[in-house]
């Protein structure tokens, strides 16, 4: 049977509508803080509709292997209290692109879903929380929320999810994660070796300019200004040095001594200019 009156809106939050969707079991509805939650139990899996001030979506989640995956929809079209569409329905929708799977790997909103069908009280504390479950960067409990895999289920064909995501044991699930999390711990590890290796050059650059004063010079040495011109040496007294300017750095930032690599775009000088010997540091460009 189909949803087909507004009465039975009214109460399905209850459980009391006799006629929900097909296999669908209500769990709960309610509005929240910043928009209305519900959860479905279809025999198998849980089903959630979901909404913030501004979007909502449409998520299933499989007990017998934690996989889960969620499809954007219109906030409009959820109602008040996120009943105003059938997820099953919607999910079965054929889509031209697949949607990305997440593991739910955090241990006690696992439970939470698992135990849904017995007792929903603590999905329904769990998802009508100030910050939802479903965002993908939570921390709940220590733990973070979901474990996203590399690994889309279809949705070109009508129930085509159901092989894409059932297919998987929870062996299978899990393999998965931990082939995630490694790569996660792989990419963490190379982006604080970028962060030290830009410090690295940053504090390099620094010193060249902080050491300015006690650098020996020749003519024809590359250097630089602070205020981005770059060029050689021509001559040199004891107080100034007479440059030939070659251009100037279109930047707001010391770009020769900030650790930055290339020059960027530049305005072409080529003329003369005397400048204070404290003005100028060793520099290397390429123009």
């Amino acid at each position: 049977m189909r949803i087909a009156t507004a009465a039975c809106l009214l109460f399905l939050a209850l459980g009391a509508c006799a006629t929900s969707p097909a296999s669908l079991r209500p769990l709960f509805a309610q509005k929240t803080a910043g928009g209305c939650a519900a959860a479905y139990f279809d025999e198998r899996d849980i089903l959630l509709a979901t909404a913030g001030t501004y979007d909502g979506q449409v998520t299933r989640y499989d007990p017998a292997n934690g996989l889960f995956f969620s499809v954007g929809i219109d906030r409009e079209r959820l109602g008040p209290t996120c009943e105003g569409v059938n997820p099953e329905k919607y999910l079965s929708r054929p889509r031209s692109f697949g949607v990305a799977v997440s593991l739910l790997s955090n241990d006690a909103a696992r439970k939470a879903f698992d135990a849904a069908p017995v007792d929903a009280e603590p999905l329904k504390a769990l998802i009508t929380a100030p910050a939802p479950y479903f965002r993908m960067n939570e921390i709940y409990e220590g733990q973070p929320m979901l474990t996203g895999l590399d690994v889309k289920v279809p949705l070109q064909e009508r129930d085509a999810w159901r092989d894409g995501l059932r297919k998987y044991s929870a062996a299978d699930a899990a393999a998965m994660a931990a082939r995630a999390n490694h790569q996660a711990k792989l990419q963490r590890a190379e982006a604080r070796r970028a962060v030290t290796e830009h410090r690295a050059t940053f504090d390099n650059a620094q010193a060249v300019w902080e050491n300015r004063a006690r650098a020996t010079y020749n003519v024809g040495d590359k250097v630089c200004t602070s205020s981005n011109e770059f060029g050689t040496l021509e001559q040199i007294t004891a107080d100034r040095f007479k440059l030939h300017v070659i251009g100037r750095v279109r930047s707001s930032q010391a770009t020769f001594f900030s650790g930055l690599s290339g020059i960027g775009t530049y305005e072409r000088v080529e003329a003369p200019r005397w400048v204070p010997r404290g003005e100028v540091a060793h520099c290397e460009f390429s123009a």
